[in-house]
């Protein structure tokens, strides 16, 4: 995104600075950040969440086009964990998402990460740092051998039980979603989304091509409007 640079070329860098791994899949496929989620989710449950059963979506078909147009519309995409708690249960997974410039996740970048917790009083509280490199990733061993060290004879509790939450099917989460398609298909996308169009920002787009907005709706209910259409790229916003 600071580049205009294409995806293979960026993570090449980043492997070489120790930022991606050899094998970038954990980092590039929502796997690492799907395994951060299902531990937070954990903590804040108190059961065990799985990994296995929670959906991951990674960054490899985001394209300099999209961070282009999202950005001249006031939002960044991020990849994010979500959990949310809801009356049927707790929803979690890893997405790319737009977020908008109102947000304090839409300022983190570079190797910085940051845990974003909204509470019904205190609103947006937000815990932010570096996630990668080798002196910030050498810190968090050795502070993690030296407690254990420290713990030599003692049993420590487990923070969460061995009782499983599942969370809610993914296909129930409600989503609106950001549409890039070719302009040949806008009036179909009109059509198929007739009444949840929120915005159009196919000003933004390259010549050729439309962008919509939706409101939100649910995975289901997108998929199913969305089975006729070729759509050149799809991307949650967060709201």
């Amino acid at each position: 995104q600071q580049e205009n640079a294409d995806f293979d070329v960026v993570l090449k860098e980043a492997q070489a600075l120790g930022y991606a791994e050899r094998d970038p899949k954990a980092d590039v496929e929502a796997h690492d950040a799907g395994r951060k989620i299902a531990i937070l989710a954990s903590l804040v449950t108190g059961k065990t969440v799985r990994f296995d059963d929670i959906y991951t979506e990674g960054i490899t078909k985001i394209t300099p086009a999209d961070l282009s147009i999202a950005e001249e519309n006031g939002y960044r995409i991020k990849l994010l964990g979500v959990y949310r708690e809801e009356e049927d249960g707790p929803e979690v997974y890893a997405a790319p998402h737009l977020v908008e410039n109102v947000s304090p996740l839409y300022s983190v970048s570079g190797v910085f990460n940051a845990v974003l917790v909204h509470g019904n009083m205190v609103d947006d509280l937000m815990f932010y740092g570096s996630g990668a490199g080798k002196l910030p990733t050498g810190s968090a061993v050795a502070s993690d051998m030296v407690w254990a060290a420290g713990s030599t004879g003692r049993t420590i509790p487990i923070r969460w039980s061995s009782e499983v939450e599942t969370p809610v099917p993914f296909e129930k989460i409600r989503n609106a979603f950001y549409i890039r398609t070719d302009e040949a298909q806008a009036e179909a996308v009109k059509g198929a989304f007739e009444g949840l169009i929120d915005q159009d920002w196919s000003v933004s787009a390259p010549q050729g091509e439309a962008v919509f907005t939706t409101s939100q709706m649910t995975e289901a209910d997108f998929k199913e409007k969305s089975k006729d259409l070729v759509l050149k790229q799809v991307i949650r916003i967060l709201q």
